[in-house]
């Protein structure tokens, strides 16, 4: 985590992980349900790792890690731009 954040604070970095593990043990059953387990648990990741770049103003950061890491960047639109007016492209007729 501290590679993707950027950050070296050990205090923020354990806040962090104990985050993600009560999102993991909140989520269990959709975690043992998926077909993937690992793919949920690295989108759960991303979620607390864009959140706590957001919440440091990091936004440059959070650009990099959604230009370079396997995400599904329109999930985490919200996160990185939150505009009332911005939505998913929606697919194209035929599809």
């Amino acid at each position: 985590m501290a590679r993707l954040t950027g950050s070296s604070d050990e205090k923020d970095l354990e806040t962090m992980t104990v985050n993600i593990f009560l999102d993991l043990w909140k989520n269990s059953d959709e975690l043992f349900n998926e077909i993937r387990p690992a793919a949920f648990i690295y989108k759960i990741l991303l979620q607390h790792v864009f959140n706590y770049l957001k919440g440091q103003g990091n936004e440059d950061r959070a650009l990099l890690l959604r230009n370079t890491l396997l995400i599904d960047p329109f999930h985490y639109l919200h996160i990185l731009a939150p505009r009332e007016d911005r939505d998913p492209p929606k697919d194209p007729p035929g599809l």
